[in-house]
């Protein structure tokens, strides 16, 4: 029904004002039914056919199993992406090859046990640039 079109359409959070989204869901009945059929509403949102679909799915399954294979690279477990093998981290994500946390080349964590905000500082900076916590081997580094 247009009702629960409406309310579909809305949760997807596209912008439209309610009046808009109202507007366009009755432009989709063709035949005035107060009914749209999944053809009329694939046509009028460009959607691709389940056909098209699986197509897309099994392009990018084989992108996938690409990205896997290629040498000097690993793909990250938690965001899928595709790092150089001379990274231990993960460029988008900082998770590490094990998927957990780990804290990347040339930076110190603010330590969270110990009343730290857990952010990647530099090596090159002895306070947290969030918190302003002070390094915690500040106390054994030569200056």
């Amino acid at each position: 029904s247009y009702e629960e079109l409406e309310v579909v359409l809305a949760g997807l959070h596209l912008g439209f004002a309610p009046r808009t989204l109202q507007e366009v869901v009755r432009a989709m009945d063709g035949d005035g039914s107060g009914r749209v059929s999944l053809e009329r509403y694939r046509a009028a949102l460009q959607l691709p056919s389940d056909h098209e679909l699986a197509a897309l799915l099994h392009e990018e399954a084989a992108e996938g199993a690409e990205a896997e294979a290629r040498p000097g690279t690993w793909q990250c477990a938690n965001c899928t992406f595709v790092n150089a093998t001379q990274s231990t981290t993960c460029a988008m994500c900082e998770l590490g090859w094990t998927g957990r946390r780990e804290v990347p080349p040339g930076k110190w964590v603010c330590a969270g046990e110990n009343g730290g905000c857990t952010f990647f500082n530099p090596k090159n900076e002895y306070y947290c640039e969030v918190c302003h916590r002070a390094r915690p081997d500040l106390a054994s580094t030569r200056f």
